[in-house]
């Protein structure tokens, strides 16, 4: 079953796509300091490795990384044992992270709809599957790590 809807990494990217465009045609407001840009690339690494290592895991399980269809195994262990949403969290920092390099309002705006539509749309729908596929193991695990950090 395919989904109709974007897909969070899609949503990123349109997202990127975006501050980038909006950076240069709207360069108001520039509220990072030059000297502080440069953190973005910390946040973008960070992100890229959390995602990777999240999504490798998933590969391991064979389980779905895809929001839409049910998933068939419940990882706990590496980056889910920090978070339970470590591909949202990586994909938040990735975007903060280009928001920060860019330095304008404008891509900070961005990046936090982009985090908002994370947690309002995306996380809600997958928990919901996730307690529907895991039961009692999913609440479980749910009291014990934390939804983001």
């Amino acid at each position: 079953m395919r989904s109709k809807r974007p897909m969070p990494p899609a949503l990123l990217a349109v997202s990127i796509a975006a501050m980038v465009a909006f950076h240069f045609l709207l360069p108001i407001w520039r509220v990072v300091p030059p000297v502080w840009r440069y953190a973005g690339i910390i946040f973008i690494a960070f992100g890229a490795v959390w995602n990777i290592w999240a999504d490798q895991l998933f590969k391991r399980y064979e389980t779905t990384v895809k929001p839409h269809l049910e998933p068939t195994f419940l990882v706990i262990s590496g980056p889910f044992g920090v978070s339970r949403n470590p591909m949202y969290v990586g994909m938040i920092a990735i975007a903060a992270g280009v928001a920060i390099l860019l330095g304008t309002l404008v891509s900070i705006v961005i990046a936090a709809g982009f985090a908002a539509m994370l947690a309002l749309k995306f996380v809600p729908m997958e928990e919901k599957s996730m307690e529907k596929a895991f039961g009692q193991t999913w609440h479980e695990y749910k009291h014990r790590v934390r939804r983001w950090l």
